[in-house]
């Protein structure tokens, strides 16, 4: 019996032509394989004069009760990060067309909930996207990172290269902005209580309150992240031992339900280090930022799901309950 690897592995002519009888056969093996959760797999590499497409097939396998309370077309979000210039795209994975009106799509927990018998059966789906289109993805070299977000559901991640000569060399971050949000960090950092434990291993230790009012003061999401650095990470450094060798970009997401275009805001992450740092490099950096500011709007009550995407690495989900005001 196949399992989900096996059934994730596809040749670059099934990923871009697809053949609808070899989707339904994936759809059936993987509802022998019992596994609930997303799985994307995409080319390892496209030759940009060959290919003007990025294509994704996703495999998505629920229980009848998960789909009631999780609406899927109303959840599905792609997210992909640079991994040269460290920036993050996230768009939902339906967008509005012509004459086509998001609102009127099915809620999360419409109507009744399923009974046992249905609530506990599998639904098993296969999903294809153009990522290059739903998230207007520059179409030059460099390397891709991507993950879908279904709610709490997070799929695996897959780095795509997309090869072709005129890689752009790019240019270093000037070292006054880059001190002054090492400053920044440090500050926020300083005021927290607890420590952060490093990760041991490249990724993202995530720091979330998991209870706020919504009309408290600041928010502060903070963390650790251990990765090797991008080529335009790097400072034009001054000498200056406060100046940040690197700044790291991520994002920062706040998955709410229901919510087609959910909140989101840019994570800057200052990275220090003794002497001179080259691309490629593996090292640590802290962030903190107070969601009401970065976010540019206030927090509205409810429960959000918080995901970190810096580079390949994802962080998440974790609660976040916005209590109204008593």
């Amino acid at each position: 019996m196949p399992t989900v690897t096996d059934l994730l592995r596809m040749t670059d002519e099934e990923l871009y032509e697809g053949d609808e009888a070899a989707d339904d056969e994936r759809v059936r093996a993987l509802a022998d394989t019992g596994q609930v959760g997303l799985g994307l797999v995409a080319p390892a590499a496209i030759e940009l004069a060959l290919r003007d497409a990025l294509p994704l097939v996703l495999l998505r396998q629920t229980t009848g009760q998960r789909d009631w309370e999780v609406a899927f077309r109303r959840n599905a979000q792609l997210v992909a990060a640079d991994l040269d210039s460290g920036a993050v795209t996230v768009r939902y994975a339906f967008p509005t067309r012509k004459r086509y009106d998001p609102a009127r799509l099915a809620r999360s927990m419409d109507g009744p909930a399923p009974d046992e018998q249905n609530a506990d059966a599998l639904a098993s789906e296969l999903y294809r996207f153009d990522a290059r289109a739903l998230c207007e993805l520059p179409w030059r070299p460099g390397a891709l990172a991507l993950t879908f977000v279904d709610y709490e559901l997070c799929s695996n991640t897959v780095v795509v290269a997309l090869v072709g000569p005129g890689a752009p060399a790019p240019t270093p971050l000037p070292a006054e902005g880059a001190r002054a949000l090492g400053a920044e960090v440090r500050a926020a950092l300083a005021a927290l209580a607890r420590p952060v434990v490093p990760p041991a291993d490249p990724g993202i230790v995530l720091v979330v309150p998991a209870a706020v009012a919504a009309d408290a003061g600041a928010v502060v999401v903070h963390g650790l992240v251990r990765t090797a650095l991008p080529t335009g990470a790097l400072v034009a450094h001054d000498g200056d031992p406060a100046t940040p060798r690197a700044i790291l970009r991520g994002r920062l997401l706040l998955a709410k339900k229901d919510e087609l275009y959910p909140p989101a805001c840019e994570i800057l992450v200052p990275v220090h280090a003794p002497g001179p740092v080259a691309a490629g490099d593996e090292l640590m950096g802290a962030f903190a930022l107070d969601l009401r500011t970065a976010l540019g709007q206030p927090l509205e009550p409810g429960r959000y799901l918080v995901y970190a995407v810096i580079g390949p690495h994802v962080a998440g989900p974790q609660l976040l309950e916005v209590q109204a005001p008593a």
